[in-house]
């Protein structure tokens, strides 16, 4: 909802408005697998996904009733499969295929001032891409592993990065392609210590047709496009440590330098800094009790590097309980502290979020 007073009660302006969405995805997988003698196991996969998001303005003091709903849609097919090669018993080498596609089956928007007419924008057609991927597991000791890979992914751009106007602030961009990365990544994980487990992990990626919100000539005004080349490098940490029989105490640091081909232009949504602590609390076999503390430093939220956010801090607590052997609660209450902080640039994240959630497995 968007006010027109410092006092968050008019909405008597024509840009002060009262928006209502309601967003669905259905899905499936479907996954076989089969050994092929010793040495080989071969998995099959089947997904699917469709996504719809449906949005209208509420009435207002400047617009007295409700705008008709607008209906965006898009599906997502894949078809793949995955084979683990164990030439030696220390060694594994898996390989996958996937084939995707994906295509925008409908988009609208209003045609009038007074926003009562309904017309449909341009979808772009059915996009195919071919996604393949190599790892290399090597078992040092019998608690040390090393792992080296490299892989061919592809990202479709959102409903949101090609249809949204973000409140004002965007250009939708109908026209918007997917990004293809090569991603390459080496590891070690294991268990030292008598049972400290610990993940390290050094990557590279080199993304084609990177998707980023560019700001346009106009200030303030900004639109998803395929910008060229981006390469992102990085690292990711993680330790993992039991203190007695009922704590356990983790650690996670990454470090991410993101970058650019196009001269003039800084990456977007990717801080430098991030760095999770946690601590967790068994009191018995059915309850956890869990509190984590998040840090991320400073990062852009346009591509011209003039509306940056600053770093927060934020700490999450979590409160799980199985009930019954298949019913489990999950109570959790995000941003405790009511931290004011950004992701993006003009909009702030939620407050203190109390989430309760009850989980049946079938």
């Amino acid at each position: 909802m968007s006010f027109d007073n410092a006092r968050y009660n008019s909405t008597q302006k024509p840009y002060a408005f009262n928006s209502q969405y309601r967003d669905f995805s259905n899905g499936a997988t479907v996954e076989l697998g089969q050994p092929l003698g010793t040495q080989n196991f071969l998995k099959l996969g089947l997904f699917y996904k469709q996504d719809v998001h449906r949005e209208s303005n509420l009435a207002t003091q400047a617009q007295p009733y409700q705008t008709p709903w607008l209906h965006f849609e898009a599906h997502t097919y894949a078809l793949g499969f995955e084979n683990a090669y164990k030439p030696t018993t220390a060694d594994t080498l898996t390989f996958g295929y996937r084939r995707d596609e994906h295509r925008f089956d409908q988009a609208e928007q209003y045609t009038n001032k007074a926003q009562t007419q309904i017309g449909p924008m341009p979808t772009s057609p059915r996009v195919g891409a071919n996604n393949a991927q190599i790892v290399w597991r090597h078992k040092l000791s019998a608690h040390t592993e090393l792992r080296a890979g490299i892989g061919q992914k592809t990202r479709f751009p959102s409903i949101k990065e090609v249809y949204s106007y973000r409140l004002g602030q965007a250009i939708p961009n109908p026209a918007l392609g997917p990004e293809q990365a090569l991603n390459r990544e080496v590891g070690v994980s294991g268990v030292m210590l008598g049972g400290v487990k610990y993940d390290a992990a050094v990557y590279w990626d080199s993304i084609k047709d990177a998707i980023e919100s560019v700001a346009t000539s106009t200030p303030g005004i900004s639109q998803a496009q395929n910008v060229g080349t981006a390469t992102n490098k990085g690292l990711d940490l993680s330790v993992q440590a039991s203190i007695g029989n009922a704590w356990i105490a983790s650690v996670a640091y990454s470090y991410l330098d993101a970058t650019l081909g196009a001269p003039g232009l800084v990456a977007t949504n990717a801080p430098r800094h991030w760095a999770d602590l946690g601590v967790s609390w068994l009191p018995g076999d059915a309850t956890t009790l869990s509190a984590h503390v998040q840090a991320a430093s400073s990062r852009q939220t346009t591509t011209d590097g003039k509306q940056p956010v600053a770093g927060f801090t934020v700490v999450n607590l979590r409160w799980t309980q199985r009930l019954a052997p298949r019913l489990t609660l999950y109570t959790n209450l995000n941003n405790a502290f009511d931290r004011n902080y950004q992701l993006s640039e003009g909009f702030p994240m939620p407050g203190r979020e109390l989430r309760v959630q009850l989980q049946y497995k079938l």
